[in-house]
């Protein structure tokens, strides 16, 4: 709605060590699996990790030297476009929603954690940059989740709400 078309145009949202944070935390666990048995670390969720924390000059370098870890040289912090989170935030919840009702739920979490990271951080750049905006903000994500929520809960069949796929959201 005109909320998120405001966020749109609020310019370019730079991440922060929250942000950092939260994916370093969501993907943790992959990051240990692929030091040791990389044949069962998921390269999706290491993928993303990567595009979500490196700034373009990591991914250069990164690309130029293997085996360097870029995460050591401070090279500048990852910005992304309103336009771009929004569209982020949309397609990972659509992949949470799809990976729960796989029955996999490590992937549905990630992807639900990631959209969570982003929004966050969209919410602390709002709250620094346009603070009169930030609670209608709030209450469009608050929306948003519940719809998202009970949707993949619906089963495709009967049309009915699972408590199965909604308990395996929590």
């Amino acid at each position: 709605g005109t909320v998120y078309q405001q966020v749109r145009e609020t310019g370019n949202f730079k991440a922060d060590n929250q942000f950092l944070m939260d994916v370093d935390a969501l993907t943790k666990g992959q990051k240990l699996l692929a030091k040791e048995f990389p044949q069962l670390a998921d390269e999706k969720i290491l993928d993303l990790s990567s595009a979500l924390t490196m700034s373009p000059a990591h991914r250069a370098l990164a690309q130029k030297m293997p085996g360097v870890d870029p995460a050591k040289f401070k090279l500048g912090r990852p910005e992304f476009s309103g336009e771009t989170l929004i569209e982020l935030t949309k397609t990972v919840r659509e992949k949470a929603t799809a990976a729960f009702k796989a029955g996999d739920t490590g992937l549905g979490r990630f992807y639900r954690g990631v959209s969570d990271a982003v929004e966050d951080m969209m919410e602390r750049n709002v709250a620094a940059t346009k603070p009169d905006l930030l609670n209608a903000f709030k209450k469009a994500r608050e929306t948003i989740a519940k719809t998202y929520t009970a949707e993949a809960a619906l089963e495709d069949v009967t049309g009915n709400v699972s408590s199965r796929i909604l308990g395996n959201q929590f």
